[in-house]
């Protein structure tokens, strides 16, 4: 057999292998992320998040933190948007269903529909594969992290 061959073939198997390994592992990374539901009282504080359209748009991505206070029986908060240099949007419509979180965004370029899954990774309250809407149609996913 011709050895530059055989040498290709052992190259294409192990990227092969790499790359399978590589998936099994990505794959596990979403069942990692487990923990009892949250409660309203631990959404309480500040949380760092990211934001971006879909389809996804090179470049496009903004960043910043809200804070959720408690208000009474219900949850308000305000929202920076260190990206687009928009502050304290207002955070309304707090609500939480088993492990689903939405609210509303009421900011300066409007209003916002933020719907997200919580889950803990490393003791770490987080929001995962989170969707937002504005009026007019545009709409993109998101993801947040509690702060300590």
């Amino acid at each position: 057999m011709n050895r530059p061959y055989v040498q290709r073939k052992w190259i294409v198997l192990g990227l092969t292998l790499s790359l399978a390994a590589l998936m099994a592992g990505c794959s596990t990374t979403r069942s990692s992320l487990s923990g009892s539901p949250a409660n309203l009282s631990d959404l309480e504080g500040k949380w760092s998040w990211e934001q971006g359209l879909k389809p996804p748009a090179p470049g496009v991505i903004w960043h910043g933190e809200f804070v959720l206070e408690k208000d009474g029986t219900s949850y308000t908060g305000t929202l920076d948007d260190v990206s687009e240099g928009t502050y304290n949007d207002t955070i309304e419509d707090v609500t939480l269903s088993g492990d689903q979180i939405a609210f509303t965004r009421d900011g300066t370029y409007g209003v916002q529909q933020w719907k997200g899954t919580l889950a803990q990774a490393d003791g770490v309250l987080k929001i995962i594969d989170g969707t937002w809407t504005k009026e007019g149609g545009l709409t993109g996913t998101w993801s947040a992290e509690k702060m300590k």
